[in-house]
């Protein structure tokens, strides 16, 4: 999948949201571009699913959830020490 393809399963997500929750709220929805290919109970349970069957590097994964932190990540990098 190319940087594309992840954005337009996230803009379906994003603009499909509130439909996505009443249907899997809690769950874990497995994306190729803008089309669900499976819904799983977990992250985890998704991930193996989805590389078992699709291969590393053609899924996205969305968890479900009714509010904007399901689709934002907040990564920290701590510094390095020389």
């Amino acid at each position: 999948m190319t940087l594309s393809d992840h954005n337009k399963a996230l803009e379906y997500y994003k603009s499909h949201q509130e439909e996505l929750v009443k249907m899997y709220n809690g769950k874990t929805i497995i994306f190729h571009s803008d089309e669900i290919l499976s819904v799983k109970d977990s992250l985890e349970e998704a991930y193996n699913f989805a590389l078992k069957e699709y291969g590393i590097g053609n899924f996205s994964l969305q968890e479900v959830g009714p509010t904007a932190s399901s689709y934002t990540a907040y990564i920290a990098s701590p510094g390095v020490i020389v």
